[in-house]
């Protein structure tokens, strides 16, 4: 029997309502908004070194990030129109709320597989040899808290801690535990190579001079650590309602929020520190 019964029906609704209006609508446009706002304030033809991609281009990225979005909410709103109409359990409509957060999310893939796209262009258009800005003798510390780090490594290493014991203990053989461990693990493999890449490795930085690359670096490490944090503490409170017994549907729900808020986090990737280096005669 599960420790807590089942949300109120009109939780996991209005929960499902915010997560199609959120994704689709708020952080779309805040996203497709900020774009238009580079596009028109620092032109290509000024700024020529900021864009991989011609105007048109741009353009109609925009204008596909667009429908895409609709597409998903119109998706996501007639799936919850059909639940209520059909009288689904509060367990089915929050399964469903997770899988449409999966179709929501698709297009901010394709947007970072665009942005990957434009910097590989960059990198073929400008040598690393003259473009790269080189950075010796920084160490981690030099850009981000290393009281910070250590919360996140306690986090990940009591979140292995609380696996070991369910699965040991509490829960001999769940396969599950063994399955989000695994992934946490691998999370934390591949933030560890990231921050590697960013402190030690050469990151082609167009235009950039190393004042505003460490900028850069210091920002990128903090979301990365902060993600990495957030991650353990997710599988924690995953880790936790399989050990209580707490609903299935309240562990969709926190799975939505904590998609919302690493999607909410991530909505200002495109938009530069200093544009101006990006001009004709840099």
């Amino acid at each position: 029997m599960n420790l807590f019964n089942e949300p109120p029906v009109i939780l996991i609704n209005l929960a499902f309502l915010f997560q199609l209006f959120f994704i689709s609508i708020f952080i779309s446009r805040t996203w497709r908004k900020r774009r238009q706002v580079l596009l028109t304030k620092y032109p290509q033809n000024v700024f020529p070194n900021l864009y991989a991609q011609d105007e048109h281009t741009e353009q109609q990225r925009l204008t596909v990030r667009k429908w895409l979005d609709y597409s998903a909410f119109a998706i996501g709103l007639i799936t919850f129109i059909a639940l209520q109409v059909m009288g689904k359990a509060q367990h089915v409509i929050a399964d469903w709320m997770l899988m449409i957060a999966l179709i929501q999310l698709a297009p901010l893939f394709n947007s970072a597989y665009w942005c990957n796209q434009n910097s590989q262009i960059l990198s073929k258009r400008y040598p690393k040899k003259i473009r790269t800005a080189q950075l010796q003798g920084n160490q981690l510390a030099d850009y981000i808290s290393i009281r910070r780090v250590m919360v996140s490594i306690v986090m990940y290493a009591l979140s292995v801690g609380l696996a070991a014991y369910l699965y040991l203990v509490a829960m001999p053989g769940e396969r599950k535990v063994i399955y989000l461990i695994t992934l946490s693990t691998v999370v934390l493999i591949c933030i560890g190579g990231l921050i590697r890449q960013l402190v030690y490795g050469q990151k082609k930085d167009h235009f950039i001079e190393q004042q505003e690359r460490a900028l850069k670096i210091s920002d990128k490490l903090k979301y990365l650590i902060s993600s990495l944090t957030a991650y353990s503490v997710f599988v924690i409170i995953l880790l936790l309602s399989d050990m209580v017994e707490l609903n299935d549907s309240y562990i969709n729900l926190f799975a939505s929020l904590f998609a919302q808020a690493i999607v909410f986090k991530t909505r200002n990737q495109y938009y530069p520190i200093n544009p101006s280096v990006y001009k004709e005669e840099a």
